[in-house]
């Protein structure tokens, strides 16, 4: 009896966890898809300096798919997925770590270099 209490408790458990872990990643990407992004601040703390960067729209979608759109409406795509628990935003070939992940700022850094987007209508 005790046993199967046992096995119960640890799959409820196990079920639960995963839950909580599904949840909060589609509550990034809801977050993450639900418009486009630009770069407002793009911070190189190495020069201690504040870097102009062209404007550049950031489009996620919830198929992974990233689509960046110049000025001059040039396109580029690549894929992206998160890592390491949610921690990570990874771009085409770059690894991004989270610092803050809202409806209002995505804030990444990358080495000495932290960028912060926020949503375009």
């Amino acid at each position: 009896m005790v046993r199967k209490l046992v096995i119960l408790c640890f799959t409820v458990l196990m079920f639960s966890a995963c839950s909580v872990q599904e949840t909060k990643e589609n509550i990034y990407i809801k977050r993450l898809c639900r418009h486009s992004w630009q770069v407002s601040t793009f911070v190189n703390n190495s020069i201690n300096e504040v870097v102009d960067v062209p404007l550049v729209n950031y489009k996620f979608e919830t198929n992974g798919i990233l689509t960046k759109t110049y000025e001059n409406g040039e396109t580029h795509t690549a894929n992206w997925y998160f890592s390491d628990n949610l921690e990570y935003l990874n771009m085409g070939n770059n690894t991004f770590r989270i610092r803050t992940l809202s409806s209002k700022v995505l804030a990444v850094s990358y080495g000495e270099v932290e960028i912060f987007f926020v949503p375009v209508n």
